[in-house]
């Protein structure tokens, strides 16, 4: 009897052994590793725990409270049912990683989503949440299998990923640690790795190699630097910029205190992978062929320089399509965006437009300026010589003049229709005389009626406001008053005629441009843009009536020409630019007379900034950079220095290609006053003509009487 109580004994203690969890974790270190684990997770206040499937998530609280203390910490907790859903984890994770660009945050799907960008995945449920009797956490178990494995998966990440910034453990063996970490991490979160076996040789060169290609490919693949692993009671952690002995950057060591962005002060050298192309502040003068900034010049240029010397950074610019980038229907980015996407480059220093590019995989620096979206169109034909003269005032300041004129005469008829009521005598022969000797009149033209009299006047105003010289004035004191004020008037007007008659000549003018956006829908002209975001941004759908008609004009175009030559060599187009292109790239355009900004009215202004991945590493310390720059003025010296230069360089370019700088005056010019003689002769033999006819007509009517 005694013998079976013992044997009892024994079996129920080695069941205990085998099915209890408690002794493990109390081998994880003990208590002298719970002060490095409370300062791993110090800013965390949720925990997200991944268990196999044989632990026992009261275990790990009790495990948790003893390192926290009982309510410092919220935890959810998640595990894997069986081992043959086990196995589905670790074949999707292999999936997975075949395809970095497919991993995003969970608040990159849910914006997603949101959007309607992806299609939302119904009646699929990646885990079973499961409520204990404390309701202090949830098990999320799977229990399906698997038909679409990328999808399924992705619902489970979001289920991960709910708490994108906080802390998360693993519980798993160490062979399984490079597919749990490209799967469940991130560069926001703090993650601590437990391998819950026992290593054997773990100070061997060969596991310290391994380990050290774990932390490496997790700095390549996500850009952790908050990821720590717990082996046989030691906490290792990763310093990427750190250099070994060989010179290879990357030293694994083992944890002390937490890492900080004032690490990144000084990243002894790293490589920073930078992402610029062509844009209005960068140029180059191989075209960006040769990848080196030494080549490059510009605002931009400056700012990445900089930020190199500060962060004591090996800049390395990769190379780039020239395009911002769009995003397509399944989530992927193309250009710098899909550079960043793809943890290709760490930045892109060419600036961006603060607005939203449909996606949460990348997030803007601190903005250093701000330039407007303006349209330019087709600079308005010249106006050709023979019209100049015609074409120096303003259509409305020539009705202007004939109306003047048509009320001086009027004026000087009432003048002098008063006068011969007051002061004309009743006989024919005294009236003769009277206008002969007050309007110094011609007999003929004393004697005929008021009504050759008045057009009479009608001619003399013209020639006085012509300042054409008279023969006859008259001697009324009152009316040559009344006609000085004409003379002043007349000689301003012909002053401003005259000089700029001679300007016009060696200055042609245009006609008049398309100056407002009203005018640009009603011209007509189709809006032709190289960039995908400027069909929903430029002009929104909920404002005027005018910007909606403008939206149904633009195109997207994708062609090697630039925008501007699409307007210069295109009849009937406009297109999108940025103001400052105006007076860099794009200057030449402008000052050749060849194209017209319409800046009055430009539909956009934004801020510009550099975008890095979303919540990178260095993202706190370029912000740092940027706001010196910025707060001691070097951007606005730099954009003005640059400004000056490119504008110096184009005036020279012109220059050289018209040496003589003035307009050579040929006959073609001089056209206008051969027609002005024309029609002055016409007139004048109509009206000598008129003159005949009428004279003869009345010698006949006095004959016949």
């Amino acid at each position: 009897m005694t013998l079976k109580l013992l044997v009892c004994f024994v079996l129920t203690v080695k069941a205990v052994e085998k099915f209890s969890i408690s002794e493990p974790f109390d081998d994880y270190g003990g208590k002298e590793n719970y002060a490095k684990i409370r300062n791993i997770f110090e800013k965390s206040s949720v925990l997200s725990i991944l268990l196999k499937n044989y632990e026992q998530p009261d275990e790990v609280l009790k495990w948790f409270e003893s390192i926290f203390g009982e309510g410092n910490k919220s935890y959810v907790i998640h595990a894997i049912k069986t081992y043959e859903y086990h196995d589905e984890w670790v074949e999707r994770c292999v999936e997975y990683q075949s395809d970095p660009a497919k991993k995003t945050s969970y608040y990159e799907r849910m914006y997603q989503r949101t959007n309607k960008n992806v299609e939302r995945i119904h009646n699929l449920h990646s885990f079973d949440e499961v409520e204990t009797e404390n309701n202090s956490y949830k098990i999320a178990a799977s229990s399906y299998k698997i038909t679409q494995i990328q999808e399924v998966f992705a619902n489970e990440l979001d289920k991960w990923w709910k708490y994108y910034y906080g802390g998360y453990i693993l519980f798993c063996p160490f062979y399984l640690v490079d597919y749990f970490i490209g799967c469940l991490v991130n560069r926001a979160g703090t993650f601590l790795i437990i391998i819950d076996e026992n290593v054997k040789d773990e100070n061997s060169e060969s596991f310290m190699r391994q380990v050290n290609s774990t932390f490496y490919k997790t700095w390549k693949n996500s850009s952790c630097l908050k990821l720590h692993i717990l082996i046989n009671k030691t906490i290792f952690t990763f310093d990427p910029f750190e250099r070994v002995a060989s010179g290879v950057y990357g030293k694994v060591k083992v944890f002390e205190e937490l890492w900080t962005e004032e690490d990144l002060k000084r990243i002894n050298g790293y490589p920073l992978y930078v992402d610029i192309f062509w844009s209005a502040f960068s140029i180059s003068t191989d075209n960006f062929t040769s990848l080196s900034l030494k080549k490059m010049e510009g605002p931009d240029i400056e700012v990445t320089r900089v930020i190199g010397e500060q962060m004591n950074a090996t800049i390395v610019v990769i190379e780039n399509n020239g395009k911002f980038g769009i995003k397509f229907q399944n989530g992927t980015l193309t250009g710098a965006l899909g550079s960043l996407q793809r943890r290709k480059s760490d930045i892109a220093m060419t600036a961006f437009f603060m607005k939203d590019y449909e996606t949460r995989a990348t997030e803007f620096l601190y903005p250093l300026y701000m330039d407007k979206l303006c349209v330019v169109v087709p600079k308005a034909q010249r106006i050709p010589p023979e019209l100049l003269p015609l074409m120096i005032f303003d259509e409305k300041l020539w009705i202007i003049l004939f109306i003047v004129v048509f009320m001086i005469c009027i004026v000087w008829i009432l003048l002098r229709s008063v006068n011969n009521q007051i002061r004309r005598p009743s006989r024919a022969a005294d009236n003769i005389t009277f206008n002969i000797v007050n309007y110094n009149f011609s007999p003929f033209l004393a004697s005929q009626s008021n009504l050759r009299q008045n057009t009479q006047i009608f001619i003399d105003t013209w020639m006085l406001f012509l300042s054409i010289p008279m023969r006859r004035l008259t001697r009324a004191q009152y009316e040559r008053i009344f006609l000085a004020s004409v003379c002043l008037v007349s000689i301003i007007f012909v002053s401003i005629y005259q000089s700029s008659l001679a300007t016009v000549f060696v200055r042609p003018i245009y006609f008049k441009d398309i100056e407002t956006l009203d005018q640009l829908d009603k011209s007509g002209n189709l809006i032709l843009v190289k960039y995908a975001g400027y069909l929903t941004d430029v002009f929104p759908n909920d404002t005027s009536q005018v910007y909606r008609n403008l939206r149904d004009k633009m195109k997207l175009v994708d062609t090697e020409l630039t925008a501007m030559d699409l307007v210069k060599y295109r009849s009937k187009t406009a297109t999108i630019t940025r103001k400052s292109t105006t007076l860099l790239d794009n200057y030449l355009y402008f000052m050749k007379k060849e194209l017209y900004l319409i800046d009055k009215e430009c539909p956009k202004n934004y801020f510009l900034s550099y975008m890095v991945p979303t919540k990178s590493v260095y993202l706190t310390r370029i912000n740092e950079i940027l706001f010196d720059i910025l707060r001691f003025g070097f951007i606005w010296k730099w954009i003005n220095d640059f400004n000056y230069k490119v504008q110096v360089a184009n005036i020279k370019k012109i220059a050289d290609e018209n040496t003589s700088g003035a307009k050579v005056l040929t006959m073609n010019d001089l056209k206008f006053p051969f027609y002005a003689l024309i029609a002055g002769c016409s007139l004048s033999l109509l009206a000598f003509i008129f003159e005949i006819f009428f004279t003869r007509l009345r010698r006949r009517k006095k004959y016949e009487v």
